[in-house]
């Protein structure tokens, strides 16, 4: 049994893909169980939301508990963000337990992820970036997240250009990303990959239906090579 992540630029179509890939692995009575786990969910989402409609005085139904206290007050947003990675550190670590490895031991199922912790990677290269984070604390934050990934796990990174990305995020009336955000994302995967970790790009331009029979191909390789050995 593999851990598969799916993670990619934000419109990227993960959960699209996840999502047929998921009916079409059924079909092929391949047994595999599809979850949602990136860094800031579970006990770490309920403190930053409350954080936010404190400090904010409102409920943001459109932006993360971050982007709106960063919107409200940067000098704030300085403050909490290198709080929140320390936070979401040992909830991250045991939500891994919780809803990947142990279901992968208990349940003898293969996981599909999405995002995880590529996407965790992303945001700490990024807030680094942006000089919220020092870089003592994003070596830490790197180091403890990349002991996250099994070295039997496959990582499928989808992306596309950042102007096909800007016009499905108009399309889904979602905000749109900074051109920064979105290359740290690119960097944490190529990062990953530079570490030794099985790392597959799949550029998600093209047609939808010739993207998803791509993924399956990859993934049911992948879980047939692990069966055999």
């Amino acid at each position: 049994m593999v851990i598969i992540i799916i993670a990619g630029t934000v419109g990227s179509g993960k959960t699209t893909h996840i999502k047929m890939v998921k009916k079409a692995m059924d079909s092929c009575r391949v047994r595999c169980n599809a979850v949602y786990l990136k860094n800031f969910c579970g006990f770490t989402h309920f403190i930053l939301k409350l954080l936010s409609k404190l400090i904010t005085r409102r409920s943001s139904l459109h932006y993360s508990p971050l982007r709106a206290i960063g919107m409200y007050s940067p000098k704030i947003l300085k403050v909490i963000v290198p709080l929140a990675f320390l936070i979401d550190v040992p909830n991250l670590i045991l939500l891994s337990l919780l809803w990947i490895y142990i279901p992968l031991i208990i349940s003898s199922c293969n996981i599909m992820v999405e995002e995880y912790v590529v996407g965790a990677i992303g945001d700490v290269i990024h807030a680094y970036m942006i000089k919220q984070i020092p870089r003592v604390l994003a070596n830490l934050l790197l180091r403890i997240y990349a002991k996250l990934i099994s070295r039997s796990s496959l990582v499928v990174f989808l992306d596309a250009d950042y102007c096909i990305l800007s016009k499905r995020w108009k399309m889904r009336g979602t905000p749109h990303e900074t051109m920064e955000y979105v290359s740290s994302l690119r960097v944490s995967a190529r990062l990953l990959k530079e570490m030794g970790y099985n790392v597959r790009f799949v550029n998600t331009e093209t047609d939808t239906v010739l993207m998803h029979d791509k993924i399956l191909s990859l993934l049911l390789s992948h879980i047939r090579i692990h069966q055999q050995c």
